[in-house]
């Protein structure tokens, strides 16, 4: 059962809705026939799952790749006869912007029988939802890095943005090799002060002269040409733009985090030249054949490495949902404390294993990929 609410559009529209913008609601209202119709007839009690995510405006493809993931990840969990809860989805639109992320997440804390919630799965999202949930106690699994102090109580299946910025500045040097007469000028663009820090702190020890700036495109697009590289940890509609501004003359790379691996990036007629974005967990390409054919067979198309760690983070929150007792007091704290139990044993899923790592603890929590998956890892060993 999958319970979808959007907030109320900013201003009346008069135009007819598109095709895309059918076909979309017309996937949903299956998906939501299907699965409610597993819901009943069913003596198991049903709790919720939450996910915050864009259905409409710029980012909806982003949003239904993830809710593909969820929806497999609750049917396999919903499909087995030893499940001690039948989980029902409450799936509600963000539409990509922080402030409705915010309205979202308190909606899903105010409902005693959400237990968990995945996403958001942006970074300025993530950022703005994770005050909300953690004030109703509400554990999450946000899919995008998350500044430590706006990740209390919950976890992100992605590298923090310091963690980002180093990784990005350091490939960037590689990627543009020894500097010849003078040190390479780079750009950082992050929102996140730890991200700013961290590039600042690489740079230096790469002997770069590193700038940092917020990480806005029209400003950042019309510097850029001065400079030797960037490093843009923006979202993925900025970062079009900033690509699209480099000199055509020279090929100035540019490296992104994980957000510049979405359609609306490629799809904005992003010059190809020099342009390198992390990935958090296992590439689409590695993942495993029964999770894209499972994926594939309910969604119609590969899933997206995005898609891959929402269905890892359900399935995360599905197996601490089930450690609750029936008829136990405060679920929340109980999934909370199961998540932290399997997250210092090691959780693996088909995009990396994920585990407590006391090297990048800090005071709000700590955790990242230490490993990728095991079939990633018996195809390496093989060669």
């Amino acid at each position: 059962m999958i319970e979808t609410k959007t907030p109320a559009p900013r201003q009346p529209r008069a135009r007819t809705p598109s095709p895309a913008v059918l076909a979309a609601a017309l996937a949903l209202a299956l998906a939501l026939a299907g699965s409610a119709a597993g819901c009943y007839g069913s003596t198991r009690p049903v709790v919720k799952l939450g996910l915050i995510a864009p259905f409409e405006e710029l980012y909806r493809e982003d949003g239904y790749a993830v809710l593909h993931a969820v929806r497999l990840a609750l049917n396999e969990h919903n499909g087995r006869p030893d499940r001690r809860y039948n989980v029902a989805l409450v799936a509600l639109n963000d539409n990509g912007r922080p402030e409705e992320a915010a309205l979202q997440a308190q909606k899903l804390g105010l409902d005693p029988a959400v237990w968990a919630v995945v996403g958001p799965i942006q970074s300025a999202t993530a950022q703005a939802a994770g005050p909300a949930l953690a004030g109703f106690d509400l554990p999450w699994l946000a899919l995008a890095a998350v500044e430590p102090a706006a990740r209390r109580g919950g976890w992100s299946y992605a590298a923090s943005p310091a963690q980002l910025a180093e990784r990005a500045v350091a490939e960037l040097v590689r990627r543009l090799g020894p500097p010849s007469d003078r040190p390479w000028r780079v750009l950082v663009a992050a929102d996140q002060p730890s991200a700013a820090a961290a590039a600042q702190a690489t740079g230096s020890a790469q002997a770069l002269a590193v700038e940092a700036w917020p990480a806005q495109a029209d400003a950042v697009a019309a510097a850029v040409a001065a400079f030797d590289g960037v490093v843009w940890l923006g979202d993925a509609a900025g970062g079009a733009v900033v690509a699209n501004a480099r000199p055509a003359d020279r090929s100035l790379p540019l490296v992104g985090g994980p957000e510049l691996a979405s359609p609306v990036f490629r799809g904005r007629n992003v010059q190809p030249r020099a342009v390198f974005w992390l990935n958090d967990g296992v590439h689409p390409d590695r993942l495993s054949p029964a999770f894209v054919a499972a994926y594939e067979a309910l969604a119609g198309r590969r899933p997206t490495a995005q898609a891959a760690l929402a269905y890892d983070a359900t399935r995360l929150a599905l197996a601490a949902i089930e450690a609750v007792p029936r008829g136990g007091p405060t679920p929340r704290a109980t999934v909370r404390t199961a998540l932290e139990t399997r997250l210092a044993q090691g959780w693996e899923g088909v995009a990396g294993v994920f585990r407590w790592d006391a090297l990048a603890c800090d005071a709000f929590g700590c955790g990242r990929w230490v490993e990728p998956p095991s079939h990633v890892q018996d195809a390496m060993s093989a060669k």
